[in-house]
């Protein structure tokens, strides 16, 4: 048996043996399927529940940990872009909360700017990049040398590009069974860190801002390469007054 299925299985009996937990998927899982069978469960389907919430725990322990990854990457990258979503959030939501899922067709910017991150480098590499290898000219325009645009508002014109989740999560039958829970995980964290702190790039002895280099790892799953980057919580946003919360009832 893998450690992480053991974990995450024996965690869970523990949580329902001690009477005081909230009910995650294998939780309501094991009571539901002892309620069917009248209070004694098969090997089998004690094996199927745990193969099931390992395999949740793993795809968020590792593609979306990369898609956050890379947001502090591009946050850093484009501080443009953190601005008009950390405005957004601030008008819509203000700052006497956090925000959360029944925000989230309220902000159309901050969608658009999580479908901008899978579109850039999704966590499962879909193929080769295309950019230009030398400087070149097309319709008047001048593209460097190794120019990536990163744009959210391509998603928000009245003619918007195609939607990257129609494709990241793959196809048919194959489709990610967890690609709802995996975007709603997206949003939650990015929308409540924007909301929470300013990211910026990290700053040199000689006072100036580093450039971080954009790398990815040659894996299944593709990992932004680490990277320094600058956090600072912001001044009179909700969640600095969680935080000073929770450091005084710690």
């Amino acid at each position: 048996m893998d450690p992480v299925d053991k974990f995450v299985h024996a965690w869970a009996k523990q949580q329902i043996a001690s009477g005081g937990y909230l009910p995650p998927f294998t939780s309501m899982q094991l009571e539901a399927r002892k309620h069917e069978s009248g209070g004694n469960l098969t090997q089998k389907q004690e094996d199927i529940i745990r193969w099931c919430s390992s395999a949740l725990y793993a795809g968020g322990a590792d593609t979306t940990v990369s898609v956050m990854r890379l947001f502090f990457l591009l946050m850093s990258l484009y501080p443009n872009v953190q601005k008009r979503a950390q405005a957004e959030i601030d008008e819509v939501v203000g700052q006497d909360r956090l925000p959360n899922i029944g925000d989230r067709d309220d902000l159309p910017y901050t969608n658009a700017l999580v479908k901008e991150i899978v579109r850039w480098a999704p966590p499962a590499p879909l193929g080769l990049p295309h950019r230009v290898t030398t400087d070149d000219e097309y319709m008047g325009y001048r593209i460097p040398e190794g120019a990536t645009n990163f744009d959210p508002t391509r998603y928000l014109s009245d003619t918007p590009q195609p939607d990257p989740r129609k494709f990241v999560f793959g196809f048919g039958r194959r489709v990610c069974p967890g690609a709802q829970f995996a975007e709603d995980s997206v949003f939650f964290n990015i929308s409540r860190i924007l909301s929470t702190f300013d990211i910026s790039k990290s700053v040199g002895e000689d006072g100036m801002g580093v450039e971080p280099k954009v790398e990815f790892t040659s894996t299944v799953t593709s990992h932004v390469k680490p990277f320094p980057c600058r956090i600072v919580l912001r001044r009179g946003s909700a969640g600095e007054r969680y935080l000073d919360s929770a450091s005084l009832s710690g």
